[in-house]
């Protein structure tokens, strides 16, 4: 499947999981309060395991529409920035040009995302274990929603 051929929310979650390596899980749609809620029964076993291609068709079966979450942390060998806010994302920004050239350059140039508030997760694939990252506060300024965090095990994007 090449990346023309993504038009909806199930072809993300097989091009997500078969093709970038992450699990995958569906959200639902509504009410928009609840957007970023699963909408599987146990979302414990989509942060242990990738869908299955029987569990994927089920459940946009169910409907086509849902929103598709990315577990973190070992099942996806991955790690998500959540830049939450302006003042994090000028945070963000002007720690840019402090990164070592590498750096700058892995950060520039891998996945992002902008979720339904405006805000961005910056999602890092990771090589070896990463069993002990869990969710961790890394900037705030104390204002609501105002914040950058990390998250790996037991969290999704």
């Amino acid at each position: 499947m090449t990346t023309a051929a993504l038009s909806t929310p199930k072809d993300f979650a097989y091009y997500y999981r078969d093709r970038l390596g992450f699990s995958v899980v569906v959200l639902k749609t509504e009410p928009a309060r609840k957007r970023k809620e699963p909408a599987v029964l146990s979302l414990e076993t989509y942060l242990k395991r990738k869908p299955t291609n029987e569990e994927i068709e089920q459940w946009f079966m169910i409907n086509p529409n849902y929103n598709v979450g990315i577990p973190m942390g070992g099942v996806s060998q991955a790690v998500a920035f959540d830049i939450d806010g302006d003042n994090a994302v000028e945070r963000i920004k002007s720690k840019i040009p402090e990164m070592s050239s590498g750096l700058r350059e892995a950060f520039n140039n891998t996945m992002k995302t902008r979720t339904g508030s405006g805000s961005e997760h910056t999602i890092f694939k990771i090589e070896g274990p990463i069993d002990d990252i869990t969710k961790k506060v890394l900037w705030s300024d104390g204002q609501p929603h105002s914040q950058i965090l990390m998250l790996a095990n037991n969290c999704y994007v």
